[in-house]
């Protein structure tokens, strides 16, 4: 017991630490894993945000069931050989003057060996065959997601003179603004970012576009548009849009274009 909770402290302690390098909430896993580790940890890597160049295939399911055969795996060995430590010392100070006894000992070291064999193999088989029927392999995930896609817009290649257009000023959107009083009720900005985080660039593009009718100067939408733009590689509405962002003193927009000075 006290090797299983060495093992999952410190499985708990990376994660919450992993967790904020992601801007995910990971205390709650942190501290679930301490208790039911290797079925909470897989959760967690199921359900991370993913860096930069990172990828999850095969959907969520599949994820936690792979993860959770690698844990158990983890968990019987160390735990393991933490018993069959206690066990052979505790036969190593017990007599065995007959031949029965001796013969007796040798059995129920292979009887516990055949318990922790069994007590790992059946559950990771169960978790793998599973997996695989449940997994997706049209479900393909790659970073950044999550809180991490809105932190810095993808490289935006300066379009060609022959097709680049010069971005409207501000001004000349604004007799734009003006529509129904209800659409002013609904936080176009937030749901936008929702969709950001779900990967939905398309309808994140759409609810910031609705954002700005009613919030024509403001810089973070300009901002998180173009992070949805250049996500569907749309790379000549990205650069307006970041330089719009920059324009109204976004600071991240002013570094992109700083470290960018081409674009």
């Amino acid at each position: 017991m006290i090797t299983y909770f060495i093992l999952y402290i410190s499985v708990a302690v990376w994660i919450f630490l992993d967790s904020k390098k992601r801007e995910f909430n990971g205390i709650p896993y942190a501290v679930a894993t301490c208790f039911l580790g290797p079925f909470v940890a897989p959760v967690y890597l199921a359900k991370r945000n993913l860096k930069e160049d990172e990828m999850r295939e095969g959907g969520t399911a599949w994820n936690i069931l792979k993860n959770f055969a690698l844990f158990w795996t983890a968990t019987i060995f160390v735990v393991g050989i933490a018993f069959i430590y206690a066990w052979m010392v505790a036969i190593s100070k017990g007599s065995h003057n007959t031949g029965a006894e001796a013969a007796g000992a040798a059995i129920g070291t292979v009887f516990v060996f055949g318990i922790l064999l069994s007590t790992w193999f059946f559950p990771m088989v169960c978790a793998l065959v599973l997996g695989f029927f449940l997994k997706k392999a049209s479900i393909v995930e790659t970073g950044p997601t999550g809180a991490l896609a809105v932190e810095e817009p993808q490289d935006i290649k300066k379009p060609s003179p022959q097709v680049q257009a010069m971005p409207e000023p501000v001004k000349s959107q604004s007799k734009q603004l003006k529509k129904p009083q209800e659409q002013a009720k609904i936080n176009w900005f937030a749901i936008g970012k929702k969709h950001i985080e779900a990967n939905e660039y398309k309808e994140a593009v759409a609810s910031f576009s609705n954002a700005l009718k009613t919030d024509l100067n403001n810089e973070k939408i300009y901002y998180l548009r173009a992070v949805a733009y250049s996500k569907l590689a749309d790379r000549l509405k990205a650069l307006e849009d970041i330089k719009t962002a920059a324009r109204l003193g976004h600071p991240k927009a002013i570094e992109y274009l700083q470290k960018n000075p081409a674009k």
